[in-house]
């Protein structure tokens, strides 16, 4: 077989383990937000209905293209007003004057890298006004109390893909750099 000089294999080597590097220290470019908190917070039991409610986040939003919806076990909106976004938070206004129940909160943000995060979580409402809807909403005897919100809430793109390439370029990298050892020593 025909060797191959030092030099190559030292440049080959040095290139595999610079890759390395900078492919292990390199933060994800889908890094997107991630919700650190809300108000109230996901499987909250409450006596009153809140005025406001907002969710927080690990890092600053953009401020387009966002929602907060906060809905009561039938359906009917209850948030009001157009939400706003101030630094790592947003948030919306509520009527005050709702019954008793389960309700959801629907986000979707835009991360400052410009992925959209969506998610929900649920707060229920132990005393409220009687209305109408107030017979069909489920109390918390009734239903089981809601799954608070993950600390790493869905995204709308997977961080997966990402780790599998990494892993895939990784593994060559190093395949290729112990084949070149491999070869200049024969």
């Amino acid at each position: 077989m025909t060797r191959l000089p030092r030099r190559l294999v030292a440049t080959a080597i040095a290139a595999c383990a610079t890759a390395l590097l900078t492919l292990g220290s390199a933060t994800p470019a889908t890094a997107h937000n991630s919700q650190i908190g809300s108000s109230p917070d996901a499987g909250a039991i409450l006596d009153a209905a809140p005025a406001k409610v907002s969710v927080r986040f690990d890092a600053a939003l953009m401020d387009i293209g966002e929602a907060l919806v906060v809905r009561a076990a039938d359906g009917t909106i209850v948030s009001t007003g157009i939400p706003t976004i101030k630094g790592n938070a947003i948030r919306t206004d509520m009527r005050t004057d709702v019954p008793a129940g389960e309700y959801t909160v629907a986000y979707r943000i835009v991360s400052k890298d410009g992925h959209p995060v969506t998610a929900t979580f649920a707060y229920t409402l132990t005393s409220g006004s009687v209305t109408a809807s107030a017979a069909t909403a489920p109390t918390p005897q009734s239903s089981p109390a809601p799954a608070a919100a993950s600390e790493d809430p869905p995204t709308t793109q997977g961080d997966g893909p990402g780790v599998v390439i990494y892993v895939l370029i990784s593994a060559a990298l190093a395949g290729t750099a112990i084949a070149l050892v491999a070869r200049s020593r024969r």
